[in-house]
């Protein structure tokens, strides 16, 4: 069974697809790969490209992004259906696309930031997801980072690249008396000590779908 903190789902029938016409929204905007893909150190997001009109009404659809992927049947949230998270989805959250990371030639890979509108001194949210396209068809989503925090106590998901295709996602908690640094959880001297556990590894595959390589349990 997977971590619970970890959302991502593939299509595999070429059932989701987004017009030419929408896809011209996302311009060509290149990441840079760094050893920690996402983490705290992406605090200050480019929110130039707002998502507007009929393209986040589609992407308030994907259950990955409007998050009832994390309450199917009602787990966490008792009477909230799932027209209850995508109203909730677009009466609170802006979306915003941060770029491409050139993963591969044969798949694109567009990062998505939701950012919820109540931001304020005292409460932060946001989540970032990757979505791998082939032509015009969503062929997987995942969600690579989010954090959430509440009068200095916060918790976050942060996804490190490990190789070329490998990169290890965990989750971890702050708060205002236990600040953990970027630097410590990417120090391998520390490998056994995160303050934290689960993970897992996962790599895209050559058609853009996420394969999970190792759960890990500490």
């Amino acid at each position: 069974m997977l971590p619970f903190f970890v959302s991502f789902e593939n299509y595999y029938n070429n059932n989701l697809r987004i017009s030419e016409s929408l896809l011209e929204q996302f311009a060509i905007k290149k990441f840079e790969l760094y050893d920690t893909l996402f983490s705290e150190k992406n605090r200050e997001f480019d929110t130039t490209s707002k998502i507007n009109g009929e393209l986040f009404e589609l992407l308030a659809e994907f259950d990955i992004i409007n998050g009832w992927a994390f309450n199917s049947g009602g787990i966490m949230y008792e009477n909230e259906t799932r027209n209850d998270f995508i109203r909730k989805l677009k009466q609170e959250r802006k979306l915003y696309y941060l770029g491409e990371i050139p993963f591969s030639r044969r798949f694109r890979s567009l990062v998505l930031l939701s950012n919820n509108m109540l931001n304020n001194y005292e409460f932060r949210q946001y989540e970032v997801f990757i979505v791998n396209m082939q032509n015009q068809y969503v062929k997987s989503i995942i969600r690579v980072h989010d954090y959430c925090s509440y009068w200095g106590d916060s918790g976050s998901t942060m996804t490190i690249k490990e190789g070329n295709n490998l990169f290890l996602q965990k989750q971890f908690i702050e708060s205002s008396d236990n600040v953990v640094l970027d630097e410590y959880l990417l120090d391998p001297n520390n490998e056994g000590n995160y303050p934290y556990d689960p993970a897992i590894r996962f790599r895209f595959n050559r058609k853009g779908f996420v394969e999970i390589v190792e759960c890990i349990e500490r």
